[in-house]
């Protein structure tokens, strides 16, 4: 956007706008809708809106409505406005472009929940005998890890996708692509970086606070995990620190390309026990600890 217009302007002209976080889709639209809101009153399928006419009135039929929200990344979506200005009348023309990437929905992998369940959950999902109950498990799985139960968002179900996102980017073996979104369905599908070594750690423990990258040439450290680093293809170890646990962890790369782990500290699997559990709100984290006890003792 150009500034080509100053005269009487009260602020400073801006060459970018930015701060779109979220879209919603709905399934019907009513022409001239402007601005929707609750009544606050509870009333359950209703809205008061307003339309450009400057008339308020109310809605009773929402439960007719699907709205579907969809949080924007930057990386898959842009924002742009384009502002045709005539200095001779002073009038401009606005036009907004909002440009998305909707990438398809997928069903969790009950393979990936795996990683974070503890012993009991586990045990129960191997035993659960249908597509109905396994959704009933999944719900209350999810339930009991929603740190804040008065949001929409589930923001450890929000992380645990970010982490299988991030390790399937960055630690699958046969990635052409490393460190980059998937382009397409296809290619998505073919990147397991949440199965490997690396990827298993990562979604447990999250990120490293340092990690050391060794290579024939020397030692590289990120103090802030990330990976982008000159000659990352010539390492052939990684040792990753977690002062927050007290471990260190070295991986391996072996000649075929697969990073395995090499060695870490004697207690490495009860911290990755004990940060299962925390994945759980602390609300129910009491309950299960005790329910193991109980098992151990019988």
């Amino acid at each position: 956007m150009a500034c080509t217009i100053t005269l009487g302007r009260a602020l400073d002209c801006k060459d970018a706008l930015g701060g779109l976080t979220k879209v919603f889709f709905a399934s019907t639209f009513a022409e001239g809708l402007v601005t929707a809101a609750g009544t606050g009153d509870g009333t359950a399928g209703s809205a008061t809106v307003s339309t450009t006419a400057g008339e308020t009135f109310t809605i009773t039929d929402l439960p007719t409505m699907t709205v579907l929200q969809y949080d924007l990344r930057p990386d898959l979506s842009s924002f742009t406005i384009n502002v045709q200005s005539d200095p001779a009348t002073g009038a401009s023309l606005f036009e907004q472009t909002l440009n998305v990437v909707l990438q398809k929905h997928q069903e969790q992998d009950p393979e990936q929940l795996r990683l974070i369940m503890t012993d009991e959950e586990l045990k129960i999902w191997k035993s659960l005998p249908d597509k109905d109950t396994r959704q009933e498990f999944l719900d209350e799985f999810w339930r009991i890890r929603d740190p804040d139960p008065g949001t929409e968002e589930n923001e450890a179900k929000e992380e645990f996708e970010e982490r299988i996102r991030y390790a399937n980017i960055w630690f699958g073996n046969y990635n052409p692509r490393r460190g980059q979104e998937a382009r397409n369905e296809d290619e998505e599908k073919s990147r397991r970086g949440w199965n490997e070594d690396r990827g298993r750690v990562y979604i447990v423990l999250g990120p490293p606070d340092l990690i050391q990258f060794i290579g024939p040439e020397g030692e590289m450290l990120s103090f802030d995990a990330s990976r982008i680093r000159p000659g990352s293809e010539q390492w052939t170890r990684e040792q990753w620190i977690y002062d927050r646990y007290r471990i260190a962890i070295l991986f391996r790369k072996s000649g075929a390309g697969t990073w395995r782990l090499e060695s870490y500290d004697s207690h490495l699997f009860e911290v990755l026990d004990w940060a299962k559990l925390n994945w759980v709100s602390g609300d129910f984290r009491e309950d299960i600890i005790q329910q193991q006890g109980r098992e151990k003792s019988s």
